[in-house]
């Protein structure tokens, strides 16, 4: 037995029968403290035994709430920060590799935001859990935050070919307003990269945004699904807003 074996069979159990990636992200309570409708984690962790969802994204505080009968696979978040007036941008690590395996975890996530002060120290950061990660045998998933200094098309291009240059086996990565107003030219550019990375998951972000638009494009520029936190636990009807997101990849992405 290797840990490539070990690594593929975990990514498998990471994607959906549909052939997408359809990820809860529940991590937001370390980065912004107890956000409305986020206070009821076991309410929200009913929604991980939906059988289209296939991913759980979590801290390490919260795993033992997730139910033994989950059907979704789990992915520790290893970067985080409380977030408040003053903080600074760079997230550090919170969790390890031994943590990781200890809550028998799929997969692991690590933060790699491209504008944060401290950004060389956050990519040699990224790059030693990436390799401790590949060592037994753990998916790695790079949460790409793009550049606010270049235009945003190629700032997301960019933050795709990092992310796989550096060894990710999963990106999530949002789709900002500026990017919902490229030209169809511009957007091809990172369709071609999407397409020549590892599975992009599009992230929610702000539950105020168009998300279903962002669906579309993500579908356009060849993601393969979808890691979501805020637009669904602060939708109105989260399970309209869930049925909204897997029929969009019900095609595998």
């Amino acid at each position: 037995m290797t840990t490539a074996w070990a690594k593929a069979r975990r990514k498998a159990r990471l994607r959906a029968a549909s052939g997408a990636y359809v990820w809860l992200a529940f991590d937001h309570g370390l980065t912004f403290g107890a956000l409305p409708d986020i206070v009821d984690i076991a309410e929200l962790m009913k929604l991980t035994s939906d059988s289209g969802i296939s991913g759980v994204v979590l801290n390490k505080g919260l795993v033992e709430q997730l139910p033994h009968a989950a059907t979704a696979g789990l992915i520790l978040q290893t970067f985080g920060l409380p977030q408040f007036p003053g903080a600074h941008s760079q997230k550090v690590r919170v969790a390890t590799i031994n943590e990781a395996i200890r809550a028998a975890a799929d997969a692991v996530a690590a933060e790699l935001n491209m504008n944060a002060t401290g950004f060389p120290a956050m990519v040699a950061e990224v790059a030693r859990l990436g390799d401790d990660a590949s060592a037994v045998g753990l998916p790695l998933l790079v949460m790409a935050t793009p550049r606010n200094d270049v235009e945003p098309h190629v700032a997301v291009a960019d933050a795709l070919r990092v992310s796989t240059e550096m060894g990710a086996d999963f990106i999530k990565i949002g789709l900002s307003e500026n990017v919902l107003g490229c030209d169809a030219s511009q957007l091809r550019l990172v369709r071609r990269v999407a397409e020549n990375a590892p599975p992009v998951l599009l992230a929610g972000g702000p539950s105020n945004s168009d998300f279903s638009y962002k669906l579309i494009l993500a579908q356009r520029l060849s993601f393969s699904g979808v890691c979501v936190g805020r637009h669904l636990f602060q939708s109105a009807n989260a399970e309209s807003t869930l049925e909204k997101i897997q029929s969009a990849f019900a095609g595998g992405g």
